[in-house]
This record gives structure tokens, C-alpha cells and sequence, in this order.
């Protein structure tokens, strides 16, 4: 995993009622701008409410929910809280 730093990952590693903090966004511009309109910014909490390794995950983030495909879930760095 380029780019992330040990004791972290990504989010499309945790499982299912998982709890993390996102670290970083590895993405590019459009990328960031995307995922800071959906609420997901570096220090915000996450839980992983559904998905698998083959699909997308629904996410809560800040009292609602969002679905993140895998581009976006191999590009957020978190920590397990």
C-alpha cells in the first residue's frame, strides 16, 4: 500500500462495524474535493455499515450514510479507532 504509513490502512481493509478515523486521502484533487462534499475529511470518524471485498461499502459519516466503490475505498487512509 503505497503511500500509507505504518499502523494505518485503507478502508477498503476494515470489515464490517468496523470504527476508524480517516488519516489521510491519497487521491487526487477531484478525488479529495468528492469525498470532502460526502463529509469524509481527514479526523472524521467512520463506521463500516455494509460491504465486502467485491462491492461497494455503505459508510456512516457524520450521522448519515454513503456508498463508497472500491476507487474510493483503496484511496482513504484510516486508523482503527
Amino acid at each position: 500500500m503505497r503511500g500509507v504509513k505504518i499502523g494505518n490502512t485503507i478502508l477498503a481493509a476494515c470489515s464490517i462495524n468496523s470504527r476508524c478515523r480517516v488519516v489521510s486521502i491519497l487521491g487526487g484533487r477531484e478525488m479529495r474535493s468528492r469525498l470532502t462534499d460526502l463529509g469524509i475529511v481527514p479526523g472524521e470518524e467512520l463506521k463500516i455499515i455494509r460491504g465486502n471485498r467485491n462491492s461497494p461499502f455503505v459508510v456512516q459519516v457524520r450521522g448519515g450514510k454513503v456508498m463508497l466503490g472500491r476507487g474510493m475505498l483503496e484511496k482513504i487512509e484510516v486508523e482503527l479507532v
